[in-house]
């Protein structure tokens, strides 16, 4: 029986390519039920999926997860050792770290989660993004929420945002720009599949030419250049509030104590709300919350804010902005 099936006038060079590649190379050391796996899997017999272990099966690149976690600790700056094939069959999926030097381009990843609005909302989100990539002829990454697109490019950006606005002027999150320290799970894990006809990636100078393209289709790329200028504006409005709100009766020395006060903006991305509890202060909460670590924090929710106490329950997922004064961080929007 062949393991090259269907292939046509083809078949020779494929081999080639397989057995140059890290998959061929591993099959030497499979057991003959286990190899037999891999070769009938047609998601495995594909050139792109050969081609994305050669490029993207490195030591530096390829990370140890399960359910989504990094399992190694530290693992930004850990050396993986075992190879895709074996991460997969030990966790069932791979994750791929972005901000990587894939020959002479960034490796960065567009991750997009369109499964969590309204159903009419995310066909349409969805049929804009297909239309882009068929007429681009670039594939991509088919998950159960949404997609992963690929990006090559010459200069590696900041972590962003992908953002959708609706007629009436609603500006929605849709997605991530994995791109410094941040990892997603790789083709051949659970829910990943190959998608679209071309090239396997983006390649371009700078994410700045995609988000040109992305903007004709409604997708708007934010990468956090931009919002850090809006953090610091957001920080001299917080100081500015404080200094607003001091009693004119107090003396000028503890006026100038409390401007000396440092107040720092604190960013968490990607983090649940456990539980949200009252305080004995009158509309005031203390929110509990797991980062994608599994580490626990929490922050409170002020008067200031009460329009938003219905907004922030358990169970949300999200990305928040926080400032932090001497002793506790409060809430101050969603980004």
């Amino acid at each position: 029986m062949s393991i090259f099936p269907n292939l046509g006038d083809n078949q020779p060079q494929f081999k080639k390519q397989f057995r140059n590649s890290e998959l061929g190379k591993l099959s030497n050391s499979l057991t003959h039920e286990q190899a037999s796996d891999i070769y009938n899997n047609p998601l495995k017999n594909s050139r792109y999926y050969v081609g994305w272990l050669k490029a993207l099966d490195r030591r530096d690149i390829r990370t140890a997860t399960k359910n989504k976690v990094p399992q190694r600790k530290n693992w930004p700056n850990i050396y993986e050792k075992l190879r895709a094939e074996e991460l997969l069959r030990k966790y069932s999926e791979w994750g791929t770290r972005t901000g990587k030097r894939v020959g002479n381009k960034w490796y960065v990843i567009a991750d997009l989660d369109l499964r969590n609005f309204t159903k009419t909302l995310w066909q349409q989100l969805e049929k804009n993004f297909l239309l882009m990539k068929t007429r681009q002829r670039i594939k991509h990454i088919k998950t159960k929420r949404g997609y992963h697109d690929i990006f090559l490019l010459d200069e590696l950006p900041s972590n962003g945002a992908i953002y959708h606005t609706d007629k009436f002027g609603v500006k929605r999150k849709i997605g991530d720009i994995l791109a410094v320290g941040r990892q997603a799970q790789a083709l051949g894990s659970m829910d990943k599949e190959e998608s679209g006809e071309g090239k396997w990636a983006w390649q371009a100078k700078n994410i700045q030419e995609i988000s040109e393209i992305w903007k004709k289709y409604f997708l708007e790329i934010e990468c956090q250049e931009k919002l850090e200028s809006n953090l610091v504006k957001l920080q001299q409005e917080v100081k500015q509030k404080e200094i607003s709100n001091i009693n004119t009766n107090k003396s000028q020395k503890s006026s100038e104590n409390i401007s000396k006060n440092t107040y720092k903006l604190f960013k968490l991305e990607n983090i649940r709300i456990t539980n949200k509890q009252a305080t004995k202060r009158a509309n005031h909460y203390r929110v509990n919350y797991l980062d994608k670590y599994q580490n626990t924090g929490f922050f409170f929710l002020d008067s200031y804010f009460r329009d938003k106490k219905e907004m922030i329950q358990p169970n949300l997922v999200g990305n928040f902005l926080l400032v932090r004064g001497y002793k506790y961080q409060f809430y101050l929007k969603t980004y």
